[in-house]
C-alpha cells in the first residue's frame, strides 16, 4: 500500500490471500499491518489484521472522503456504502 495523507477510514482493496479483490475500509494503521472492516464478515469491532503490502488504497471513486458526517460508522453503514462502491453508485450522503 503506498503511504498516503488520507484520512482514516478509507477505502482499499485486499490483493493477496483468499479474500483478493475484495474492497474493505481500513479503520488504522500500524506498522506494517493495517486493520480492514466490510462490515459483514468482518465487523468494526473485530476488524481483519492484514500486511500492508497486500492491500491496494482506493481513492474514493466520487473523489471525496466516505460521508458519513463525523458519526460513528456503524456495519450497516460500511456495507451499504462498499456495495455502492461495488456497484459504481455514488455512496450516499451518510443518512
Amino acid at each position: 500500500m503506498r503511504e498516503t495523507n488520507a484520512k482514516l477510514p478509507v477505502l482499499a482493496q485486499s490483493t493477496a490471500g483468499h479474500d483478493a479483490g475484495q474492497l474493505y475500509l481500513i479503520l488504522r494503521s500500524d506498522g506494517d499491518s493495517v486493520y480492514l472492516a466490510d462490515g459483514k464478515l468482518r465487523k468494526l469491532d473485530r476488524p481483519k489484521r492484514k500486511n500492508r503490502k497486500h492491500v491496494k488504497l482506493i481513492i474514493d471513486p466520487a473523489g471525496k472522503e466516505i460521508p458519513y458526517g463525523g458519526r460513528m460508522l456503524t456495519d450497516r453503514y460500511v456495507r451499504k456504502w462498499l456495495n455502492a462502491c461495488r456497484n459504481g453508485e455514488a455512496a450516499g450522503s451518510g443518512k
